[in-house]
C-alpha cells in the first residue's frame, strides 16, 4: 500500500481499519449464514460464487433508507456541516461544493445501486454448534448452514481487484456516529497540509465513500448480537470486470445479482480466493438429514478441489426439535 493510500485510509475509514485489525488480531473468522440449498449453488462446482445482492431485496428493505436519513440528520447539523466545508476548503479551494454535489448525487440513488452480502464475526467458540439465532434469521425454511471464511481476505490486496470493500456494521445510536464523523473532521485538520498535495478528487470521493460505507452499514442496536460485516459493492462508482452480473430469480422474486467467482484471476490481482483457499469449514444446522446433507457438502468440496473435504464439515451439536 503507497504512502497515499494509507494516509487517506486514516483520515476516513478510520473505524474499518480499526475493526479489520481486532479482527485480524483475534480468533475470529467470518461467517456466512444461510439456507443449504443458497449454500450449495454459492458451492456450485461449475461455477462457485460468492453472491451479491440488491439491498433492496434485503430482509429489511427500509434498512439502508433509515441509514440515509441518519446520515443526512448529523451532516444538517451546521457545528458539523459548516466545520468539515471549512476543513476541506482548507486543503483546497472550493472542495467542499465539489463533495456537497458528490454528496447529492450518491445518496439518494444509494438504495438502488448497492449490492451486498452479509457476513457475521465467527469466534471459536461456535465451531462446533454454529448460532442458532442466525439460521432461524437467515436459513429460511430450509436446513441452515452456516460457511465459514478465512478472514485474511479482509486485508487481500485481491479487495482492489473486486472492488468490493468490507465494511463492519454500526450498531450505535446518533451520539456516537456524530463522533465518528467529527473524528474525520479532526484528522482532515490535522493533516490538511499533506492533503494539500493530494489530487482533490480523489479527497472528495474519500469523503463521499466514508458516508455511503456509513449509510448502508447502519442497522438498529437490537440486532448487534449478528455482529455483522457486510461486503459492498457499488458498480455504479466502482465497477469491476472480475465480477459477473446475473439476472435471476430468487425465491421468487426476479433481480439482479453480482457474483463473486471463487477463482484466481491474475489479470485483475486477483489470487487466494477458491474456495480450497477461503473455505475454513462449513458447520450443517440442526437437521434429521444430516448425514445426507453433509456428504452432499463434502462431494461438492471435492468436486472444488478443496483438500480433505470431510475435515472441513461439521454437523452441529445443536439438538433437533421437531
Amino acid at each position: 500500500m503507497d504512502e497515499i493510500t494509507e494516509l487517506l485510509g486514516n483520515i476516513f475509514f478510520q473505524s474499518a481499519r480499526s475493526e479489520t485489525s481486532r479482527v485480524m488480531n483475534s480468533d475470529v473468522q467470518l461467517v456466512h449464514y444461510t439456507s443449504a440449498s443458497a449454500a450449495m449453488s454459492i458451492l456450485d462446482p461449475k461455477e462457485p460464487a460468492i453472491w451479491l445482492r440488491s439491498t433492496r431485496c434485503m430482509n429489511d428493505r427500509q434498512e439502508v433508507d433509515g441509514g440515509i436519513a441518519r446520515i443526512n440528520s448529523v451532516m444538517s447539523e451546521r457545528s458539523i456541516v459548516d466545520r468539515l466545508w471549512l476543513a476541506l476548503n482548507n486543503c483546497h479551494d472550493n472542495m467542499a461544493l465539489d463533495v456537497s454535489k458528490l454528496l447529492d448525487e450518491t445518496m439518494p440513488t444509494l438504495p438502488y445501486a448497492t449490492w451486498i452480502t452479509c457476513l457475521s464475526e465467527h469466534p471459536r467458540k461456535e465451531d462446533r454448534s454454529g448460532r442458532l439465532s442466525m439460521w432461524r434469521g437467515y436459513g429460511g425454511n430450509d436446513t441452515g448452514v452456516a460457511i465459514v471464511l478465512d478472514k485474511k481476505f479482509l486485508v487481500s490486496t485481491s479487495v482492489e481487484g473486486l472492488r468490493v470493500f468490507a465494511s463492519p456494521a454500526f450498531y450505535r445510536d446518533d451520539t456516537e456516529l456524530r463522533n465518528r464523523i467529527t473524528s474525520m473532521i479532526d484528522a482532515i485538520e490535522a493533516n490538511c497540509s499533506k492533503l494539500q498535495t493530494i489530487d482533490p478528487h480523489r479527497i472528495a470521493h474519500c469523503v463521499r465513500m466514508m458516508l455511503a460505507f456509513a449509510a448502508v452499514s447502519i442497522k438498529h442496536p437490537g440486532f448487534d448480537e449478528e455482529r455483522e460485516w457486510r461486503l459492498v459493492y457499488l458498480p455504479t462508482i466502482f465497477s469491476s470486470p472480475a465480477i459477473v452480473e446475473e439476472r435471476l430469480t430468487f425465491r421468487g422474486v426476479p433481480q439482479k445479482v453480482f457474483k463473486v467467482p471463487l477463482a484466481d484471476q491474475p489479470e485483475h490481482g486477483i489470487s487466494g480466493i477458491t474456495p480450497n483457499d477461503l473455505v475454513k469449514k462449513i458447520i450443517l444446522g440442526p437437521s434429521q438429514f444430516a448425514d445426507t446433507i453433509a456428504a452432499a457438502f463434502a462431494g461438492q468440496l471435492h468436486d472444488l478441489g478443496v483438500t480433505e473435504p470431510w475435515s472441513k464439515i461439521q454437523i452441529s451439536d445443536i439438538p433437533l426439535r421437531v
